[in-house]
């Protein structure tokens, strides 16, 4: 299995970051990847409240990501912020 490593700077902006988790991923795809790693705050750059933003694992940050890795078939591991 090829693996690709996302090495991108996310922001305070949820769907910003989602649009650049959505550019990376379909980039690993193209490149032979079924496996994508983005950071551990790829939900929101450390250094912002996360109080606004914290959601469970079924929320709507996580669906989209969940959307995307089956729209590409791949698999994806991406940090988020839980209550």
């Amino acid at each position: 299995m090829r693996v690709a490593l996302a090495q991108v700077i996310s922001g305070r902006d949820l769907a910003e970051n989602l649009r650049l988790l959505e550019e990376y991923a379909r980039r690993a795809k193209d490149g032979g990847a079924g496996l994508v790693v983005f950071p551990e705050a790829m939900m929101r750059a450390f250094g912002n409240s996360l109080l606004d933003i914290a959601e469970p694992l079924d929320g709507p940050w996580a669906g989209r990501v969940r959307a995307i890795a089956e729209e590409l078939q791949l698999v994806i591991v991406a940090g988020m912020f839980t209550p």
